[in-house]
């Protein structure tokens, strides 16, 4: 939807073009590894496109795989969740949703890939938008799957808070994560601002640089 209010506020065809917008940003910034949250597959509010498809139409990242977050709605077709986008063979990969919620579902995605001849685990995460609470329990559920995992591991999503929440520090201490330093707002609607999105690493990843790029695409 870009800077829209809600997807069901525009057309079918500026959805699509929205999407190929993303995608040629992406293929531009030559990443090896993307991770999206909120993707819709088959949705509604967004005409039943599989968003994913509509950013990478020539398959410029040859391996994706996708979460659905939310279970099957019998009234309305709702099916949304994260991607990785990656240039490289993702070896295994599983999706683990945090609950059995019908719309408004939120969860993590795991994959694991080679890089430069080393095993490394991929680790993209969505939580919840409002209720501290709500996510202590996905972060709980996500540290218990973490702590069991011997491969280096990027972990890298919408947080939905900000680092000095103590919840996110505890989280990071306990898995004794490392971030790049970047205090750029991840977040902007009107004058809020906000840095609520992260990418934290294994001691063993070593952060080179880091930038939050200023666009209009999401």
């Amino acid at each position: 939807r870009a800077k829209a209010f809600h997807q069901f506020l525009i057309s079918k065809n500026k959805i699509k073009r929205n999407c190929e917008k993303l995608g040629e940003f992406l293929k531009i910034s030559e990443a090896d590894i993307v991770m999206l949250q909120e993707v819709d597959f088959n949705a509604v509010w967004t005409n039943y496109q599989n968003q994913r498809y509509l950013i990478n139409p020539l398959d410029h990242y040859p391996f994706a795989y996708d979460g659905k977050n939310n279970q099957p709605n019998q009234w309305v077709k709702l099916d949304y969740g994260n991607s990785i986008l990656s240039q490289h063979e993702l070896l295994e990969h599983q999706n683990c949703p945090f609950d059995d919620s019908r719309i408004g579902g939120k969860g993590f995605q795991i994959a694991n890939l080679k890089w430069k001849n080393k095993s490394l685990s991929i680790i993209n995460i969505h939580l919840h938008p409002f209720s501290n609470k709500t996510r202590a329990i996905q972060l709980k559920m996500l540290y218990d799957t973490l702590k069991v995992i011997s491969n280096p591991i990027v972990v890298g999503g919408d947080f939905n808070m900000t680092i000095e929440n103590p919840l996110l520090q505890e989280f990071i201490k306990s898995l004794h994560l490392l971030a790049p330093l970047n205090e750029t707002p991840t977040f902007q609607f009107m004058y809020l601002k906000k840095k609520i999105d992260f990418i934290f690493g294994s001691p063993e990843i070593q952060w080179l640089h880091t930038k939050v790029i200023d666009s209009n695409l999401s």
